[in-house]
């Protein structure tokens, strides 16, 4: 079951070349949480939809979405902190099941297309994870790591950065929760309508350590 969690603060961050100011709000698109039903020495984990996020800028009404997370209960398989959790594995690999995939992301209009394949997946080691659980757009932004950006000059720069997260937080039902996220920070100063988004992979494999 998948549900929008909608973070009320509003940042009018986004304006046009004439002057028209567009407000956006924050917002993430949450999965449940996913408890983990068997351990294994290479423990593989389900993203919904097959780790996919497809967005649209309105250059009007801003972004529909920014951000997007998924959620595993580490504890259902006997990890309780960070600590537990770097004993047994090493890193997040996207895979489809049986070989490695690249995480791509893309933006696409008629005057600004770009795409980007991340063959750099270092940002994916579990060393990298941070003990805070993020709740809002500006929370990504503050702890993502930075993997692509691309830009576009019109009368104005317009840019858009890409990029993820790893974080584990202990839940009020006592689940300590591994919280993958990807999202995008939108520097949009021109009268621009364009399509952004991209796909992580259907499943990660969390690796374990020998």
């Amino acid at each position: 079951m998948i549900k929008t969690l909608a973070i009320a603060s509003a940042a009018t961050i986004f304006g046009s070349s004439n002057s028209q100011v567009v407000t956006a709000s924050s917002n993430l698109y949450k999965t449940e949480l996913n408890v983990i039903n068997t351990y294994a020495e290479d423990q593989i984990l389900t993203l919904a939809d097959n780790g996919k996020f497809d967005y649209h800028y309105n250059s009007e009404t801003g972004a529909d979405y920014e951000a997007r997370f998924w959620l595993w209960s580490l504890s259902s398989i006997g990890i309780w902190n960070n600590t537990q959790l770097l004993e047994r594995y090493s890193k997040l690999v996207p895979t489809n099941g049986s070989e490695l995939v690249f995480p791509t992301t893309y933006i696409n209009n008629e005057k600004w297309s770009a795409t980007n394949i991340q063959t750099d997946l270092t940002a994916f080691n579990l060393n990298n994870v941070k003990d805070t659980q993020i709740t809002s757009v500006d929370e990504f932004k503050e702890n993502a790591t930075w993997l692509w950006e691309t830009e576009y000059q019109q009368e104005n720069l317009n840019k858009v950065k890409w990029g993820i997260s790893i974080s584990t937080y202990t839940d009020e039902q006592n689940n300590f929760v591994l919280q993958f996220t990807t999202g995008f920070d939108l520097q949009i100063k021109d009268k621009l309508d364009f399509d952004f988004g991209g796909q992580i992979s259907p499943y990660f494999k969390m690796v374990g350590k020998n």
